[in-house]
């Protein structure tokens, strides 16, 4: 450590050179000795490039450019965890590009063959109390669905599906001419929806927020 005249305040010999390369540089003249950029090496998937009002686990690659980016969004949603997290993206996404949302939900019935499997006896009964409760399972999702973009400002479209979750989607994304669909997406090996869907749709972007 070191002082001029005890009027500066004490600085160290390494800051004092770092001065005079700064002063040197202001003046037009070259510094003694010049301090390398660093240099950012490019991940092997790519750049992120995120929205930033989406949630942190955005992982897609949705372009911000003026004029890109999806214009008609295709979201499916149940009552799991998982498609909560993808609403809340398309959700961000919609609303920072001006997008067009549409929301739905497929009635599975999967449930209603199990029930008409195993009980045989009082089969209408079972069917009609399966039928019932699955309808009501749809409208509190959909309810769900709208209370949520009404508090954020948002307006979609609801939709309410019968059959296979996977060809009833990609009826949809036929019947409404979506170019982007949102899935929610499951920490498992196996293949699940949003894999299928990217094999289904060739031409469609797919998007998948892990919940």
């Amino acid at each position: 450590m070191w002082s001029t005249s005890g009027f500066l305040p004490s600085v160290s010999r390494a800051s004092a050179c770092r001065s005079r390369s700064m002063t040197c540089a202001r003046r037009g003249a070259r510094p003694s000795r010049s301090v390398p950029a660093r240099r950012w090496r490019r991940p092997p998937w790519g750049w992120p490039r995120c929205l930033p009002s989406a949630p942190p686990s955005c992982r897609s690659p949705v372009a911000t450019e003026a004029g890109a980016g999806p214009h008609r969004i295709l979201v499916a949603v149940d009552h799991q965890p998982h498609t909560a997290a993808a609403l809340d993206w398309a959700l961000a996404v919609a609303a920072a590009l001006g997008a067009q949302l549409t929301v739905v939900h497929v009635v599975d019935p999967y449930l209603k063959q199990f029930y008409n499997e195993i009980y045989a006896q009082g089969r209408a009964q079972y069917l009609d109390h399966v039928d019932a409760c699955l309808a009501e399972e749809g409208a509190k999702v959909i309810a769900a669905v709208e209370a949520q973009s009404a508090a954020r400002g948002v307006a979609l479209t609801t939709c309410l599906r019968h059959g296979a979750p996977l060809a009833e989607i990609v009826g949809e994304v036929a019947a409404g001419g979506h170019d982007t669909v949102v899935v929610g997406g499951r920490r498992r090996r196996r293949p699940d929806l949003g894999s299928r869907l990217t094999t289904a749709l060739g031409h469609t972007t797919v998007v998948v927020v892990r919940g």
